[in-house]
């Protein structure tokens, strides 16, 4: 239940939707929450996963917007920069950068174009977040279903 209303709060502060999100499906370790938007009509689709983390992130949020799919990383390190290059892996493989927005302790990791087939056919994303004072958080969360879950959020991207 707690998820569920982090995830309301944030739907509901990204945009202007209808009161309610509704699990629509669940794909392997991840969930299909979808609800609309109150101008437009048009479905809001978010997936949700667990994660493992040596900090505090416990939940990330897989959404699009107008820079392409994210990444939201719920709860984390409070960071007074704006962006910064994340460090990252799919199952343990070469690094690469993403990058990241912050708003508040939630870091926003836009996934990169040319990596998008990796997260499809991998099983797991590691993930180096920035936080003040040099701290970081070290994040995987499990790409099993992951590949559903982004072809069904991929329409709803403008």
């Amino acid at each position: 239940m707690k998820r569920f209303l982090q995830i309301l709060t944030l739907c509901m502060i990204s945009y202007q939707s209808y009161a309610a999100l509704e699990l629509m499906h669940t794909y392997q370790d991840w969930q299909h929450y979808q609800s609309q938007d109150i101008e437009t009509g048009e479905p809001i689709i978010l997936g949700v996963s667990d994660v493992s983390s040596d900090h505090s992130v416990n939940t990330v949020v897989l959404r699009c917007t107008t820079e392409g799919v994210n990444l939201l990383f719920l709860k984390s390190l409070s960071y007074e920069e704006r962006g910064y290059s994340a460090k990252a892996s799919v199952d343990s493989g070469s690094t690469f950068g993403m990058d990241v927005w912050v708003k508040g302790r939630t870091h926003w990791a836009t996934i990169p174009l040319k990596k998008s087939e990796e997260f499809i056919n991998g099983n797991s994303l590691s993930v180096t977040l920035l936080g003040d004072a040099n701290s970081t958080e070290k994040i995987t969360l499990s790409l099993k279903g992951f590949k559903t879950m982004y072809d069904a959020i991929l329409p709803s991207c403008k």
